[in-house]
């Protein structure tokens, strides 16, 4: 077999395995999907339903300082989750919107809230762009 074929069919078991791949079953640490919505979304939402837990991942300095947080929101810092998760309701059903800064942050507790089979859905420009859109409104 020639140096170029042996080329060649190294490329094409590479390109095969790469586009099999996602449909293997095999999951690693970024392969969670999770859902985004935008946050005026979540506040149209917030607006029907008084039930809407948010769970705010920022640090508490963040939580209290110039963005503010989002009336009746809890507070875990995100590099706490894991250790904290017990805290959360253990309702696994219930929505859970979760919110940063900027949307970063979210979308990792996003991903630990999902491994921990809650429902997770992270919002998109986190208080950065809900307090943008409560200028707007």
């Amino acid at each position: 077999m020639s140096l170029r074929a042996m080329i060649i069919g190294t490329i094409g078991a590479v390109l095969v395995l790469g586009l099999l791949w996602p449909f293997t079953g095999v999951q690693g640490q970024n392969s969670v999907v999770f859902e985004s919505i935008s946050a005026a979304d979540l506040q149209q939402i917030m607006m029907h339903d008084s039930t809407v837990f948010v769970l705010d991942v920022r640090t508490a300095a963040e939580y209290t300082g110039q963005l503010g947080h989002i009336a009746g929101s809890t507070l875990i810092p995100v590099q706490e989750l894991a250790a904290r998760i017990g805290e959360l309701k253990s309702d696994t059903d219930q929505e859970i919107y979760v919110i940063c800064r900027s949307g970063n942050r979210s979308r990792t507790a996003s991903t630990i809230l999902i491994n921990n089979d809650y429902k997770a859905i992270n919002i998109l420009g986190g208080m950065r762009a809900w307090n943008k859109q409560l200028t707007t409104n």
